[in-house]
């Protein structure tokens, strides 16, 4: 995956690139992004091990560290770099120097390898009824608001036709 390079600030709405992470230069607010999700397939090969599964993956260096100027004395100051935490193989964040850097590292996998690696056969299972029940529900909406649209626009045919003196039109 490439990393993206160019954000909009939800905060202050400037378009930004890659290093402009300060919303206000030389200050330490920050540009905020919208909310990324990212996953990894670290989950133990046990399946039947679900503690292990609760576990935590510490990402180091993302940012990486850096040497910056103080601008008051002018001396090298060292930035240590931070660390990201995916808790249970999940990690989000709306911060754009992370989003950039966990990019870069290509540490992650998509939602769907999580899923496979970190659910067991059962929680498959159900998240695949889950999935057809929600899929009948939404089916059900789509036919009641057909329906309803449908009881509205012969009701508005009954209403012209007996303004206008006439039966209302007997469709099926």
């Amino acid at each position: 995956m490439q990393p993206t390079t160019e954000w909009t600030c939800l905060n202050c709405g400037k378009n930004f690139k890659m290093g402009e992470w300060e919303c206000v230069p030389g200050t330490s607010i920050m540009h905020t992004v919208a909310r990324k999700d990212y996953w990894m397939d670290d989950a133990p090969t046990d399946p039947s091990n679900t503690a292990q599964r609760a576990s935590r993956t510490f990402v180091h260096n993302v940012p990486p560290e850096k040497t910056i100027r103080d601008k008051s004395s002018g001396e090298a100051v060292r930035v240590p770099g931070g660390v990201v935490i995916f808790s249970r193989g999940h990690f989000d964040t709306t911060n754009p120097e992370q989003q950039y850097w966990i990019e870069f590292h290509g540490v992650t996998c998509t939602k769907e390898r999580w899923q496979e690696v970190y659910f067991s056969a059962n929680e498959k299972k159900e998240l695949a009824e889950l999935d057809i029940r929600n899929k009948q529900a939404q089916a059900e909406r789509t036919v009641k608001e057909a329906n309803d649209l449908l009881a509205q626009v012969k009701a508005r045919e009954a209403k012209v036709a007996e303004a206008k003196g006439g039966k209302p039109h007997q469709g099926d």
